[in-house]
């Protein structure tokens, strides 16, 4: 299943319009926000009451009942789950849901750290009058930002990308997203005035998003900024160094069209850029960065025709990835 889908739910009093992109979206809010009157909108839809649902796909809400032969036995759809579901932090229902070839639409206050969900698919209601549309919790920020530390979730390739393109920067992994918050607060220590640039592969951050918004609301000394492109692959794919290669920028520009059988963005963009490299100079190793991503052609000592290394160092000088950072050099 892949693509965009425009999801309608309808009363005389109440209109949800919205759009889902990916395998998995939130929904989050505190009560009274009409997250939870959506799925109920939905039951009462099923049940057969005056609930107008329109959706190119069918829109199904899953419960504690059957939940697994439901899950199996449907594709093409979209599954709305509601937070009390008790499945929903079950190591079952991440392995089932990763196979199934539906999105699921998870209503809850809740994270969980089992489904690797993107911090640009988790919204929240808005309302006005009778109308109800999702509004996104993580904002782009494109305002100059130059970091004195840079925290990057990665240690491997991307860490070392990072070190070694950073200019008056300190660079330090945190050895995982689900440690940031611990090196950040390790790190800061004591500390005020410190531009801090944190980096994370969007595309799989979002359990971990809450967390890191509440240290930055907590430590309004230091300033922050969450740099989220969905991933380093992407990064790369996205660069100069790849645009006589890729022909279809659709995979780049509109994934939601192509990802298919993957849980997150991240695995996708992962497995097409070393599909891509695997014959190249330039082959990716996710633990260790080949050499053409960073430096000049190796025996010509120049930009090469293909492979233009030195200018993949513009990378997240890019507005369209969400952040104008002067990370790199020119």
């Amino acid at each position: 299943m892949t693509g965009i889908y425009r999801v309608k739910v309808m009363t005389k009093k109440l209109k949800y319009d919205f759009e889902i992109r990916r395998k998995i979206t939130f929904i989050r809010g505190n009560s009274g926000t009409g997250k939870t009157t959506l799925y109920n909108l939905l039951r009462l839809h099923e049940r057969g009451e005056r609930v107008t649902v329109e959706c190119s796909v069918p829109c199904i809400t899953l419960g504690d009942r059957n939940w697994q032969y439901d899950l199996t036995e449907t594709t093409n759809s979209i599954f709305f789950i509601d937070e009390d579901a008790y499945f929903l932090k079950r190591v079952e229902f991440a392995a089932l849901a990763k196979k199934s070839n539906n999105y699921f639409v998870i209503i809850s206050r809740f994270d969980f750290d089992s489904l690797p969900y993107s911090v640009n698919e988790i919204y929240e209601v808005r309302q006005s009058n009778r109308f109800h549309v999702l509004q996104p919790v993580f904002e782009k920020d494109t305002g100059g930002f130059r970091p004195s530390i840079a925290i990057v979730e990665d240690s491997k390739s991307g860490f070392q990308f990072y070190c070694k393109n950073s200019v008056d920067c300190k660079v330090i992994s945190a050895n995982g997203k689900a440690n940031i918050v611990n090196a950040l607060e390790t790190l800061l220590y004591g500390k005020n005035g410190e531009c801090v640039l944190i980096v994370v592969d969007g595309a799989s951050f979002g359990s971990n998003l809450n967390g890191v918004m509440r240290f930055i609301e907590k430590n309004k000394a230091n300033r922050f900024q969450i740099f989220a492109p969905e991933s380093f692959e992407y990064l790369l794919l996205d660069s100069p160094m790849f645009q006589s290669i890729i022909t279809d920028r659709s995979i780049i520009d509109n994934p939601e069209n192509h990802v298919e059988n993957h849980f997150s963005w991240e695995m996708y963009f992962s497995e097409k850029l070393q599909n891509i490299t695997a014959k190249l100079p330039c082959k990716y190793d996710k633990s260790k960065l080949n050499s053409c991503f960073s430096d000049k052609c190796c025996h010509k000592q120049t930009k090469c025709d293909a492979f233009i290394g030195a200018e993949s160092k513009q990378l997240a000088i890019m507005d369209k990835h969400g952040s104008h950072i002067e990370l790199f050099a020119d």
